[in-house]
């Protein structure tokens, strides 16, 4: 009687180890499916934000760039025909000029035009870190390398500004005064020193709409690959 009542006994207890043991598991796996979830939600979550920063940054270089665009194509276009006008002073004399756009052509002769870059979404992006939110690798290489040759056009508009400013100051003054700038143009032509200082001019020039025509094929670059990112 005593031995029966205790392998009943035995085996109550046994059931229910085995069910307590059941019951700890489920709630193990719960937990754990709990947490899995959290952190697949926390995640995603911080996925979907990225790729709402993502789409801002984006946003905002392409306006940056669109704007830095629209100006290199114009200071192009100035250098293009600042070369122009000068080779044909240098070659052909005040002859060469259009007699009735004298005052244009000492403007342009004396002009350098320079490049006010847009920086702020791009700076801010690379000392934040923030450009790391980009997953096009060729974008954020090219964003990367842009500001070296904007360096680069920089420091040639740095070496010809010196000679810019000593050639075109007879040209400025006669603009200031209101004086026609033919007085100015011949003296020029008669001044051995005044043409030098115009054929180093040119030639620097040349220099420097080399690195502008870099600098613009890099910019319509990235241009591209903001447009295939958005």
């Amino acid at each position: 009687m005593n031995d029966s009542s205790h392998s009943s006994n035995g085996s109550l207890d046994g059931a229910d180890r085995a069910n307590r043991g059941r019951r700890l598991a489920g709630e193990f796996f719960v937990i754990v499916v709990g947490v899995l979830v959290a952190l697949w939600i926390d995640a995603g979550w911080s996925w979907v934000q990225d790729r709402q920063d993502e789409r801002v940054l984006l946003e905002d270089l392409r306006s940056d760039f669109e704007a830095n665009y629209r100006e290199l194509g114009a200071i192009a276009e100035s250098h293009r025909v600042t070369l122009e006008v000068g080779n044909r002073f240098l070659t052909g004399g005040l002859e060469a000029l259009n007699p009735d756009s004298l005052d244009e052509a000492g403007g342009i002769l004396a002009r350098l035009e320079t490049f006010n870059p847009r920086l702020g979404a791009l700076e801010s992006a690379i000392s934040s870190g923030r450009i790391d939110l980009i997953r096009d690798d060729r974008l954020r290489a090219e964003l990367a390398a842009w500001p070296g040759y904007l360096s680069d056009a920089a420091e040639e508009i740095e070496w010809v500004f010196p000679s810019v400013l000593e050639f075109a100051r007879p040209i400025a003054l006669a603009f200031v005064r209101s004086e026609s700038a033919l007085p100015t143009l011949q003296r020029i032509a008669a001044d051995p020193e005044a043409l030098e200082l115009l054929a180093l001019k040119t030639a620097m020039l040349y220099e420097v709409e080399g690195d502008t025509q870099a600098l613009l094929e890099r910019t319509e670059a990235i241009l591209r690959l903001l447009g295939e990112a958005g």
